[in-house]
């Protein structure tokens, strides 16, 4: 028997003609060599009409049976009805030929392939967004996919009062968006208190499994035990609602030590920044879901920091999760060596989880008193296999140490103390990984710049833009002075 909605449909089409839609998907590169945006925006447009159009039909005609009856003798002859599916699969069929065509122009270096940006978090002159990170749900297994978070941490307060040292609130929010990224929503997914008792929230990570569900996690202070700690929680909803409050998945010690600047500096006085906080990924079978594991893995770098070579020094923790975040691995994995002191490690998991990367930087020297001394570091890249069944992560392993370089030779735009950003990422797929680190092998180290330094730890300079006693560098130091990189590098999965 043929249902009302099918004669609907058909006595559209019938009416108007499915021409239009039948040739929206039918799109060749040479079609659109004049102006491809222009053509594909029409036909788009021409199908979203029909499309407006067909809808707004249909739920009249189901709404009076009379004017879908009136069709019947001419459906009854009809070997096969249309089905809406097939109209929705043209629309998507242009859709992905504009994309297509949009990527293949930005490769080629044609920027106005680009969107125009769109802000994402809410700013105004109290609020600014920091230490952001972005997932896209790309395993098409999923209802969500192609859905877009970014999270952060909301600071609450202007420049002059954060900048004078005072706490300001800060609560961890998500922003989502469902259409590509031209709209947002957002969830605030922590509590803002920021004092004495209950101190702030930072560095989140978020990311996606193979069935659409969020995972967001951050470091801040547990309030039940005064002390530092990692915190998940999860949305089944695009975004729009998470599980509160909060899991504490572990608890943490703090890389670095505060220097005589202020700062939490993690190779020495006036030295680069420091902190301890997580980097997740999860094996969700991307691109199409196809074997996902879905396992979670949690990476972070542990305390405490050395001051000299006979006490123990930081370590890559790795914990992991099988059952969704419900429950972690017992024991934390290490996964850097004895003789590395990993700071800002990034982890990454193949999407059929068989395999798990880590890189970082290494010094190898403890934290310094005083800037006199060399503080080498190198970016590191390791793995280790991972049985699929268990989740059980093997042994760990170098794929990679790059050339040494001097953190001494990097530099905050004031000069006082050394600057190297916690940027470091690395990227699984199934038979290979590539992963980025800062390197400062081409920046050299100044030695003006290192008294200068010292005198501001030590009192004796006053180190503000003001302060006569502070060098110009391209007079006082060598021309790579300052001349740290990004170094990015592909590996291929040592056990395939």
């Amino acid at each position: 028997m043929i249902n009302r909605l099918q004669i609907a449909l058909t006595f559209i089409l019938f009416v108007t003609g499915p021409s239009v839609l039948s040739r929206a998907g039918d799109l060749r590169a040479s079609d659109l060599q004049a102006d491809p945006s222009r053509l594909l925006e029409q036909r788009l447009t021409a199908v979203e009409e029909k499309l407006r159009q067909l809808e707004a039909r249909v739920d009249q005609a189901l709404s009076f049976p009379g004017n879908a009856d009136s069709a019947r003798t001419e459906v009854t002859s009809t070997a096969a009805l249309p089905d809406r599916f097939e109209i929705l699969d043209q629309k998507l069929r242009v859709i992905e030929r504009k994309k297509e065509l949009e990527d293949e122009a930005a490769q080629a270096g044609d920027n106005t392939a680009w969107h125009a940006p769109v802000i994402a978090t809410k700013q105004n002159a109290a609020l600014f967004s920091d230490h952001e990170m972005l997932a896209v749900d790309d395993a098409s297994s999923s209802p969500l996919f192609g859905h877009v978070y970014v999270c952060n941490a909301a600071f609450r307060g202007t420049a002059e009062v954060i900048g004078r040292g005072n706490a300001a609130p800060e609560p961890i929010v998500v922003s989502y968006s469902a259409d590509g990224g031209d709209t947002w929503g957002h969830t605030q997914l922590s509590q803002s208190v920021n004092n004495g008792q209950i101190g702030g929230r930072q560095d989140c990570a978020v990311n996606t499994d193979s069935h659409g569900r969020v995972y967001v996690f951050w470091d801040g202070t547990d309030p039940k035990t005064r002390t530092l700690a990692i915190f998940m929680t999860v949305s089944t909803d695009g975004g729009k609602h998470f599980t509160r409050p909060p899991t504490v998945v572990t608890h943490i010690e703090s890389a670095g030590i505060v220097d005589a600047i202020g700062d939490l500096t993690f190779d020495g006085q006036a030295g680069a920044r420091d902190g301890s906080f997580p980097s997740v990924d999860i094996a969700n079978g991307a691109p199409t879901g196809e074997g996902a594991t879905d396992e979670i893995v949690l990476a972070w770098t542990e305390g405490p920091t050395p001051t000299s070579a006979s006490e123990p020094n930081e370590e890559v923790h790795v914990l992991t999760s099988t059952d969704l975040g419900r429950s972690w691995s017992h024991d934390p994995i290490v996964a850097s060596p004895p003789g590395d002191r990993p700071d800002f490690p990034a982890i990454a998991i193949s999407p059929d989880g068989s395999d798990v990367y880590l890189t970082y930087m290494a010094f190898l020297q403890p934290w310094q008193s005083t800037t006199a001394d060399p503080r080498l570091f190198q970016g590191v890249v390791r793995h280790a296999d991972v049985d699929p069944t268990t989740g059980v992560i093997g042994a760990w392993s170098d794929l990679h140490r790059a050339p040494t370089g001097d953190a001494r030779g990097s530099s905050a735009n004031a000069l006082v103390d050394e600057f190297l950003g916690d940027y470091n990422y690395v990227f699984a797929t199934n038979d290979y990984a590539i992963a980025t680190w800062n390197d400062a092998r081409n920046a050299a180290d100044c030695p003006a710049i290192d008294s200068y330094r010292q005198d501001v730890v030590d009192g004796t300079a006053a180190g503000d833009a003001n302060d006569p006693t502070r060098p110009a560098p391209q007079q006082a130091c060598d021309p790579t002075f300052g001349n740290t990189d990004i170094f990015s590098g592909s590996y291929p999965d040592p056990t395939p």
